[in-house]
């Protein structure tokens, strides 16, 4: 099988003759491997903002902390009327208002919607419970999902004076979405004043499908797509009704950042993408051929050597022919740091 730090088992591998060993250790090559040239899209699964998401719970709020770890972070803008808490962390660990210049968006558990008593017990949402109420206005029903009216019913609710417009009923759990939080209150809730979300990308990616619940306060959402050449495309949603669920499909390359203007209420309930990660390299230079001595390898040329790797086995010995494989160790530090300002950069200021 090689060397080539690709070899992936989808089942069993059975060793049915002598002679033959199978190793596994670390293999951190200088530089990127090459790919093969029929290299697809099965390559490069289909993620989504849900899967990070579905980490997270109600009530928690979502900024920069994992753009390095998943590549994605998000920020969430009212419209400066009071109504809107957006916050940042700030040195003590607290999140603190920033409903200015915009900070986090909100996590808001479609399942768990609001809180009544009035509600199955597995759809209350805890956070949202008030001494002073108990009534349809702590929390969102509106953003509920399914629907109460599908086979087996559901948490999200309509007005029988705005209900769900042909073609956007969804009985489907939609699970964690993003809001932009409507005061500084435990009880995860939209703003009715609108404002935008904005979800950016690490690296660049293509868009496959946008969803939204609730687009029912007479003025069409809109959906700008900010491509890594800084170029714009904005997209009109459609009208859904209380508790409707828009989702379309897309097929945009090279985007960087994805922003959702909200005129009133909503959420941003689902964004695919596809990782660029299966663009082959530039020239991709072969790997480094492993020795048998510690030695210090230079990077292949037009590669360069950010880790100053050392090859070593574990002990930092030359091992004798036939021992454990040689493992490459790294001896430097990626020092690069990530400042998220990139969404102010990439969309600006509202």
């Amino acid at each position: 099988i090689g060397h080539s730090g690709r070899t992936v088992v989808n089942g069993n591998v059975y060793q049915k003759r002598g002679g033959s060993e199978f190793h596994n250790y670390p293999f951190q090559p200088f530089c990127p491997l090459p790919l093969p040239e029929n290299c697809g899209t099965y390559d490069c699964p289909e993620r989504g903002l849900q899967d990070l998401l579905a980490s997270l719970k109600a009530g928690d709020f979502l900024y920069n902390q994992y753009y390095d770890s998943w590549g994605i972070a998000a920020k969430a803008k009212g419209s400066n009327d009071g109504k809107s808490f957006t916050p940042k962390l700030n040195s003590n660990g607290d999140w603190v208002d920033s409903f200015t210049n915009g900070g986090a968006a909100r996590v808001f558990d479609t399942m768990q919607p609001y809180y009544s008593t009035n509600l199955a017990g597995m759809f209350r949402q805890p956070l949202c419970y008030d001494v002073r109420f108990d009534n349809d206005r702590n929390g969102d029903p509106d953003l509920g999902s399914p629907n109460n009216q599908c086979p087996g019913g559901g948490p999200g609710k309509s007005k029988s004076s705005d209900p769900i417009l042909s073609g956007y009923e969804h009985c489907e759990a939609q699970g964690n979405v993003l809001v932009i939080q409507e005061y500084n209150n435990a009880c995860p809730d939209d703003t009715g004043s609108g404002g935008y979300i904005t979800v950016a990308f690490k690296d660049p990616v293509d868009i496959t499908s946008v969803a939204m619940i609730d687009i029912d306060d007479g003025t069409v959402n809109k959906v700008k797509f900010i491509y890594a050449s800084g170029d714009p495309k904005t997209v009109n949603t459609q009208m859904t009704g209380e508790n409707g669920l828009w989702k379309k499909s897309f097929d945009e390359k090279n985007v960087k950042a994805v922003e959702a203007y909200y005129p009133g209420s909503g959420s941003l309930s689902g964004l695919n993408y596809i990782p660029r990660v299966c663009e082959p390299f530039p020239n991709p230079p072969p790997p480094p051929t492993p020795t048998m001595s510690p030695t210090t390898s230079p990077a292949p040329t037009g590669c360069a050597d950010p880790m100053a790797a050392t090859l070593t086995d574990t002990t930092g010995t030359a091992l004798p022919q036939g021992s454990n494989p040689i493992i490459v160790k790294g001896t430097g530090k990626n020092d690069e740091s990530v400042l998220f300002d990139v969404v102010q950069d990439i969309s600006g200021s509202k």
